[in-house]
């Protein structure tokens, strides 16, 4: 049913940025629990700590913070509040969770700052992130004029 309606649904600027950011934000998000989940799974094994799988596990639980980060510009505010709280409840891996989340959040900030404004990457508006971009809706705006399309380059 959902891809019928991903199919009948007109492309406009505004469905275009919610494919591209939360669709894959959104997995990410759901990826965290089922890796947490067998991360405390873990726990009453003996050895558990040095245990290969649990290592893995972190690492996983890093790309999906880095994910969370990547695909949404206020992701820094909930990859810090999840690692502050992976932090407080995984007691034994407070360390190698914390330095994880530090360095998803380093690994952010390099790349949005130092690695795609160096290869033409421009960040987004602010309207364009945070709300509908302006000047692209078809409905009419609170003064009761239609909003009329962006000036075009010639």
């Amino acid at each position: 049913m959902a891809a019928v309606i991903v199919a009948v649904v007109p492309p406009t600027g505004a469905f275009i940025v919610f494919i591209w950011k939360d669709v894959p934000f959104t997995i990410c998000a759901f990826l965290i629990v089922p890796t947490l989940a067998h991360l405390v799974s873990l726990r009453g094994a003996p050895g558990w700590r040095r245990d290969g799988r649990v290592n893995v596990l972190i690492g996983a639980v890093g790309l999906e913070l880095l994910g969370l980060m990547l695909f949404r510009l206020n992701g820094f505010i909930i990859v810090a509040f999840t690692g502050a709280i992976l932090v407080v409840v995984l007691a034994g891996l407070r360390v190698r969770i914390a330095a994880v989340a530090v360095a998803t959040i380093a690994l952010a900030l390099f790349l949005n700052t130092v690695v795609y404004p160096a290869v033409g990457i421009q960040k987004p508006s602010s309207s364009l992130s945070f709300g509908r971009p302006t000047g692209t809706s078809r409905w009419p705006t609170p003064s009761g004029h239609r909003a009329s399309p962006p000036p075009t380059r010639g």
